[in-house]
């Protein structure tokens, strides 16, 4: 017995536990957008190529090894020839460093003399670059400031995103929880009138009171079930667009039940900020702006490179070579050369349209970007406007629920005292109900509105925002 009542005790202090409902908070509807959102990861994704795109223009300063060698096989000549050149490209003019080391041996025809060396063979280094065209800016170079242009572009696209993201799901967020409150209030409505029908059956069943008084009170039952169904239905809507947002871990969408809304919400607030130093903030921290200006980068980057074309291309090399071992006198001793290269394109048809095609792009990008301003300009003091109209929404209807409240408050007393009939007690109710209405509805309009200017400005901190209360 004593073992039993000890189960029992135990039972009993751990169902609270099992049975206790967690919270869903706007903390962690926001981490989980940021953990698991499937949009968010392949923005990552996409910015964890656009890294890898950089190692592979690194590529084009990679070490190269080249080997060639040939042998005659038949024939009158018996001669061979090997040659291994190691080359470093330097950014430089498109340059070049290498050096090397070739061996020509036997019997070589008189065309093929430069293959030919001396015993031991001939070790030579040199170095290679472009002067005009190729001086400033080349492909490789290009290629490489792009890549990495890329990469940060990619970092403010995985922002925008994000903040994007949390700007929705923040709204739809605020919109499940009060339309859950809203839900509340019709349902306590309704237990309201379910309750008074059992007063009023068991007055009716004891002739105190005509039973008319009873039917409209079911007919306000009915009226107030139907209203319970409809909002329970607005608030499963919402429950399931928040899904999409608020997932498991393994980024499954988890459904949010009515039971674990907050059971506390803070209160509306206004924007006590001027709107000119919002619209500096949004205009410095932006992401999109952020990723516009890097567009912009990489036009005149490209630009530069494709006015470059426009210049001869010249080429200037040097090297020094000497051969070891016995042989001819002729490939005795230290050989030095230097080698000029001219390369003009007389139309230059090429250099031109890309020229003026980037430079198209390149204004139309700008115009782009003051666009961008421009709105931004305009939607900040629009969002300030209507988050003062819904904090003004809010105030009225604090009072108009304090006078509903005490009117109904008053009427019950009169109602009870036998002064006053069902139809004024419950239309006092009903008054009251749709202030509560009016006064959660001004405050999700309030929150939405200042997670729109949050993401407006560019940030992220749609927690630090959050009035207190």
């Amino acid at each position: 017995l004593k073992a039993l009542l000890s189960n029992l005790f135990l039972a009993c202090i751990s169902l609270p536990h099992a049975m206790a409902v967690d919270i869903v908070t706007l903390e962690s509807v926001l981490q989980s957008v940021k953990d698991n959102h499937p949009e968010l990861l392949k923005e990552i994704t996409t910015r964890d190529a656009a890294q890898d795109l950089r190692t592979a223009a690194l590529g084009s300063f990679d070490t190269t090894f080249e080997s060639k060698n040939y042998s005659y096989l038949s024939g009158f000549y018996s001669g061979s020839s090997s040659q291994t050149t190691i080359s470093q490209p330097i950014e430089l003019g498109r340059g070049r460093i290498f050096g090397g080391y070739r061996n020509g041996s036997g019997t070589l025809p008189v065309y093929e003399d430069e293959y030919q060396t001396l015993d031991d063979g001939e070790v030579g280094i040199g170095v290679e670059f472009s002067l005009l065209r190729n001086l400033l800016i080349d492909e490789r170079r290009l290629g490489l400031a792009l890549a990495e242009l890329d990469i940060n572009a990619a970092e403010f696209s995985v922002a925008d995103v994000t903040i994007a993201l949390q700007r929705q799901a923040t709204e739809v967020y605020w919109s499940w929880v009060v339309q859950n409150y809203i839900a509340r209030t019709y349902r306590t409505l309704l237990k309201v009138a379910e309750d008074r029908q059992k007063q009023l059956d068991t007055r009716v069943t004891s002739g105190d009171l005509a039973a008319f008084e009873a039917l409209d009170n079911q007919r306000a039952i009915l009226q107030r079930k139907a209203r319970v169904v409809k909002e329970d239905a607005l608030e499963r809507k919402f429950a399931l667009a928040l899904s999409l947002y608020y997932r498991y871990p393994d980024g499954t969408p988890r459904v949010a039940e009515a039971i674990s809304a907050p059971t506390s919400v803070p209160k509306a607030s206004k924007e006590t900020r001027v709107n000119q130093t919002l619209i500096e903030t949004a205009n410095t921290h932006r992401p999109d702006v952020k990723r516009i200006n890097v567009e912009l980068e990489r036009l005149e980057k490209q630009l530069q490179f494709e006015e470059s074309r426009l210049y001869p291309e010249l080429l200037v090399g040097s090297s020094l070579t000497r051969d070891y071992g016995a042989g001819s006198e002729s490939r005795e001793g230290t050989e030095s050369k230097v080698m000029l290269t001219l390369k003009v394109p007389l139309q230059r048809r090429t250099a031109r349209g890309k020229t003026n095609a980037t430079k198209q792009k390149l204004r139309g990008t700008k115009l782009k970007r003051r666009y961008l301003l421009e709105k931004i300009s305009s939607k900040i003091p629009i969002l300030t406007t209507q988050i003062q109209q819904s904090f003004d929404r809010y105030q009225i209807s604090e009072s108009e629920l304090d006078a509903t409240r005490r009117l109904q408050e008053g009427e019950t007393t009169k109602f009870d005292n036998g002064d006053s009939n069902l139809l004024f007690l419950a239309m006092r109710e009903l008054q009251a109900a749709e202030a509560r209405v009016k006064l959660y509805d001004a405050l999700g309009e309030n929150l939405r509105n200042k997670a729109k200017l949050t993401a407006e400005l560019g940030q992220d901190n749609f927690l630090a925002t959050l009035p207190k209360g």
